[in-house]
């Protein structure tokens, strides 16, 4: 009888905001950002240290998640407060 493999683990990413960003803009009071972005993604875990975000999950989530904070510090980058909305 053959042993029952585990599944593959899931990919992770480490997503590196540049030192000039305070995690605080990007997130939000009380990491609001951060929550609506793991409502909007149950399958991802995402961990925020220092100035690192840590994805796991799917890697189509991970993808999508990856572009959506590359487009939130642009509009940073502009000036623009961020919301949940």
């Amino acid at each position: 009888m053959t042993e029952p493999t585990s599944p593959p683990p899931l990919p992770t990413h480490t997503v590196v905001v540049p030192d000039d960003v305070q995690m605080v803009t990007l997130l939000g009071p009380r990491d609001e950002m951060l929550r609506t972005i793991e409502r909007a993604f149950p399958r991802l875990v995402v961990h925020a240290r220092g100035n690192e975000l840590s994805l796991t999950g799917p890697r189509a989530d991970i993808q999508v998640v990856e572009t959506l904070i590359d487009e939130l510090l642009e509009i940073i980058a502009t000036g623009q407060p961020l919301n949940r909305d």
